[in-house]
């Protein structure tokens, strides 16, 4: 018996059904026929309701990270994409964006931008061919458009290039 009214404070720990089982619905067997009856409280129950909320706020928050690496022109490290967001007035924390970032690669929405020697940034995929300036004093990363070409010719012989990626460092507008 000990060990039953232990596990009903242990799932109403889990549930937040406070110190009673009583809020859980009960199911009982009648004629062939499982009935269940409401809580007496429905308002701590049903759980799906609250997956609900909980499933809904997820969407606000990943709409919102979204919305900052929209509104962004350039990578933005997972910092930049909290200080966005609580700009908007959305409650969030670093965790919640992390875990989105790597939903939304997983999902190839957002790709990372490997710096040498620097934390990942993230940009929205399917932007065309650039590359990135690098600020030294601030850290941001900054795209640029275009490529100069000729990569070829600057492999050395007997070489295959099968990808490139270029980094400029220096000091943006701002830092000069």
């Amino acid at each position: 018996m000990e060990l039953v009214e232990s596990m009903e404070k242990s799932i109403a720990k889990i549930f937040d059904f406070g110190s009673s089982m009583s809020s859980i619905p009960s199911t009982e067997f009648h004629d062939s026929i499982w009935t269940t009856t409401q809580p007496s409280h429905p308002h701590r129950f049903p759980l799906s309701s609250r997956m609900n909320q909980t499933m809904q706020r997820k969407t606000n928050q990943r709409s919102a990270i979204k919305d900052a690496f929209r509104g962004s022109d350039r990578p933005l490290a997972p910092q930049e994409v909290l200080d966005s967001v609580l700009e908007n007035d959305q409650k969030i924390g670093i965790a919640t964006v992390y875990r989105n970032i790597k939903m939304l690669i997983e999902q190839e929405w957002l790709i990372p931008v490997e710096i040498p020697g620097e934390p990942s940034r993230y940009e929205m995929n399917g932007k065309r061919h650039h590359h990135h300036f690098v600020c030294r004093v601030c850290g941001r990363v900054f795209d640029i458009e275009g490529c100069p070409g000729q990569i070829e010719a600057m492999t050395p012989k007997g070489f295959l290039v099968e990808d490139h990626e270029i980094f400029l460092y220096g000091r943006c507008e701002e830092c000069r």
